[in-house]
């Protein structure tokens, strides 16, 4: 009995070892990569770490991904013009690399491609683009990220390529299939790319649009809907469905925004619901339907700059249905996450003066307006007039002068007390009252 007990402290103690010495590796192959990035010559960076990686085939896939993002960031440095960069790959792939840099200098080569599309060449890069990103396909180790980014930037730089069609993505189908592999693969899908499907079918219906007609491809979503293959392409399908219909025909739009709130719970994005829930409560067509979405929008917020867009929405289906208070409540917060101090055309400040104008709340309107007006060097000028009527319908008679001295400091804190000594003197926070103090921060290092 004693014996067996024996051996199994000896394997646990064993197991502890191992595990142990593996961290230890780990910790020591992510300073290697860290220690390549301080190289300064770029060419000598790219070489160091496609060597060590090829001598470490096992390597973690996040380890893949520091090495692959060293290289890549290197190839950038070696050749600001997209097209060398582009050369240089090709010329990295002829010569031999490690296979588990393939993927992503495949991924980085598609990007820089597109990118030179974007801002206006085009002499076979179309073709060129799409070759690579079959081979991107064909690539089993190909991870989630290089897939769905391949398929984003597609998707996303379509809009500014569609006046230069059809030299543009000869395979509209291939961002698609990027889409779909990159979402059925192995690896994390960052956040920001929920509304990849969205993205992958603006090709193929841009294309089908020029060639059959605008107005056209309400009858190709329907086919593609009768054959959508999953919930969450059928959710892209009716966004596009809606978007299309909504500015001429509300009505016609209606079911596909019901078939998105019934979708919505496993494959919904903030962007998508938002813009559709916005748009139903601003044209009146189902402002509760809009509000229920754009609540569900918030939830897959994921920035304080994403939660201020959508909370305006929120705000704004609420005063659509006449619920002011709540309208208020929800564009304040909008506000308050929104960095830098509201400005007098802001979409916000906007919707926050209609919402005081149709709850009569002039006090609530000067209060908003004041601190802006306030802060301008010209408020005659920027606002005053603006600001003068809702003080007077507020009941007060001041002169814009005074409504400008009382809030010129409006949101402003008193400085804390404090005291220090410089020059053998002390100084503290009364000592300083009524002068200008200028402070300098700085720091070495």
């Amino acid at each position: 009995m004693r014996r067996g007990i024996f051996i199994v402290l000896i394997a646990i103690a064993g197991a502890i070892i191992i595990w142990g010495f593996a961290k230890f590796q780990e910790g020591r192959v992510g300073e290697q990569i860290e220690a390549f990035a301080a190289i300064e010559d770029p060419a000598e960076r790219i070489e160091a770490v496609v060597t060590f990686v090829g001598e470490n085939p096992g390597l973690e896939q996040e380890y893949v991904d520091a090495a692959a993002a060293t290289v890549t960031e290197s190839i950038g440095e070696l050749h600001e013009d997209g097209m060398a960069a582009s050369e240089y790959i090709d010329g990295m792939l002829a010569a031999g690399v490690p296979e588990q840099l393939i993927a992503p200098l495949l991924a980085e080569q598609h990007f820089i491609l597109l990118v030179q599309l974007y801002y206006g060449e085009s002499d076979g890069l179309a073709e060129q683009a799409d070759g690579i990103a079959r081979r991107l396909l064909a690539r089993d180790e190909a991870t989630a990220q290089h897939l769905v980014s391949s398929a984003h930037i597609r998707g996303a730089v379509y809009p500014a390529l569609q006046g230069r069609w059809p030299t543009v993505f000869p395979d509209t189908r291939l961002t698609l299939e990027l889409a779909e592999a990159g979402l059925a693969a192995d690896g994390e899908t960052p956040v920001w790319f929920e509304p990849i499907l969205i993205n992958a079918y603006r090709p193929m219906l841009g294309e089908y649009m020029l060639e059959n007609g605008e107005g056209n491809e309400i009858d190709y979503i329907d086919q593609l809907l009768a054959d959508a293959p999953s919930p969450a392409h059928e959710y892209a399908l009716h966004y596009h469905r809606f978007m299309r219909l909504s500015a001429e025909d509300g009505e016609a739009a209606m079911p596909s925004a019901h078939a998105m709130a019934e979708l919505m719970g496993d494959h919904g994005d903030e962007t998508s619901l938002n813009t559709v829930g916005y748009s139903l409560a601003d044209s009146g067509l189902d402002p509760e339907l809009g509000l229920a979405l754009c609540e569900q929008s918030l939830t897959f917020a994921s920035s304080p700059e994403d939660s201020a867009n959508v909370l305006d929405s929120i705000g704004w289906a609420h005063y659509k249905l006449g619920d002011y208070e709540q309208a208020e409540t929800a564009i304040l917060a909008a506000i308050t996450l929104t960095p830098g101090s509201p400005a007098l055309d802001d979409v916000m400040v906007a919707h926050l003066l209609d919402i005081y104008d149709a709850a009569d709340n002039a006090e609530g309107a000067v209060d908003l307006l004041a601190p802006i007006v306030a802060r301008s060097p010209n408020p005659a000028e920027n606002g005053g007039d603006a600001l003068m009527e809702w003080v007077a319908r507020a009941g007060d008679t001041a002169s814009l002068e005074v409504v400008v001295a009382q809030h010129r400091y409006g949101g402003v804190e008193d400085a804390p007390d404090f005291t220090f000594t410089g020059g053998g003197e002390t100084v503290g926070l009364a000592d300083c009252e009524g002068s200008i103090i200028v402070l300098n921060f700085w720091g070495a290092g």
